[in-house]
């Protein structure tokens, strides 16, 4: 049980540090890591978010079983996958002697970037203008 712990320990360390899921991990290994974190009953919030993060950002290539799977899986570790990203707003945490102050977004309905033209539509191309008066004349 002892080693299990210190192996969980190094694992949710490294859960921490930044870029990691930059390597080449599929959405179906990160489902599979956050179901054995919880069967090694994690519970640290700062290792669960980056993952949570990264699965919510991928969760297009997830089946809906796989979805499902790590959707319960977060929910057992009293961290509702939803609730991963930040709280929109600001938020003040001391550090050190400092105050330093973040401030979180979330997209809203209608905001999105507008795409320019309307390319799914395949247009005709307008009418040639003719100069020659003479040939129109005909």
């Amino acid at each position: 049980r002892g080693e299990a712990a210190a192996l969980l320990a190094k694992v949710l360390a490294r859960l921490r540090s930044p870029g990691l899921f930059a390597a080449n991990l599929s959405a179906t290994d990160l489902v599979e890591l956050a179901e054995g974190l919880r069967a090694l009953d994690a519970q640290d919030e700062a290792a669960l978010r980056p993952l949570g993060q990264e699965i919510l950002r991928r969760r297009g290539e997830l089946t809906p079983d796989e979805s499902h799977r790590v959707h319960a899986a977060y929910q057992a570790m009293k961290l509702p996958l939803p609730q991963v990203w930040t709280q929109p707003g600001a938020a003040t945490k001391r550090s050190g002697a400092e105050l330093v102050t973040t401030q979180a977004f979330a997209p809203q309905e209608g905001h999105e970037k507008k795409r320019r033209g309307n390319h799914d539509i395949e247009r005709v191309s307008p009418p040639r203008v003719v100069r020659d008066y003479k040939m129109m004349s005909y």
